[in-house]
């Protein structure tokens, strides 16, 4: 699925290239989740964010990504233990890395849903749970 596609079918009406999260139409929070940042622990399944790829050299969080990633820590902070809409992204892998989206999924398979369980504005963090379908 392509990634926009993935989104409205998420509920969002109008949502943009570089849409990280939204609210959809109906009242309920949507979230884009990248696959490689999933970990198994216990049984379980997080994703948390480590910008250590997305900084420059001194440190900071590249401009162009700090406002969309303050916007979704921001609304993650606000749901915390809330069941929130979880779309899946694949990445396009190169031998230099992360290129942008291969395809993204929603709903998916495995996860019904993404509880975030803890979210840190100032440092631009969270940990989320990804709960399994029902």
């Amino acid at each position: 699925m392509q990634f926009k596609e993935a989104l409205r079918a998420a509920g969002l009406a109008r949502p943009g290239r570089t849409t990280w999260s939204g609210i959809a139409s109906d009242g309920v929070p949507v979230f884009t989740i990248w696959s490689n940042e999933i970990r198994k622990v216990d049984g379980r399944y997080f994703a948390w964010w480590d910008h250590t790829g997305r900084r420059s050299p001194d440190g900071e969080l590249m401009p162009n990504r700090k406002s969309r990633a303050r916007t979704f820590v921001e609304r993650a902070a606000s749901n915390l233990g809330t069941p929130c809409r979880a779309v899946i992204i694949h990445p396009r892998m190169t031998v230099e890395g992360n290129k942008g989206v291969d395809s993204a999924i929603y709903p998916h398979p495995a996860f019904g849903c993404v509880v975030f369980r803890s979210a840190d504005v100032d440092a631009l963090q969270f940990i989320a749970e990804l709960v399994p379908s029902a």
